[in-house]
């Protein structure tokens, strides 16, 4: 299976972190068990190559 990547704010494309969306979370003031549920939300939006812009968006939605 190939990773999914998503876009960098400069354009490059990395693999996607679970980690580093729950990271933003729990940064933002989401406990840990709700950070793991929106990361999962977040996850099934997600495509491959999608920016990491909309990805937070859909953080904060």
């Amino acid at each position: 299976m190939i990773p999914m990547r998503v876009k960098d704010v400069h354009g490059g494309l990395k693999e996607y972190s679970r980690q580093h969306i729950i990271r933003s979370c729990t940064r933002a003031g989401f406990d840990d068990n709700t950070a793991e549920e929106i990361e999962s939300r977040v996850f099934e939006r997600a495509w491959d190559e999608k920016t990491t812009r909309k990805l937070h968006s859909i953080v904060y939605i």
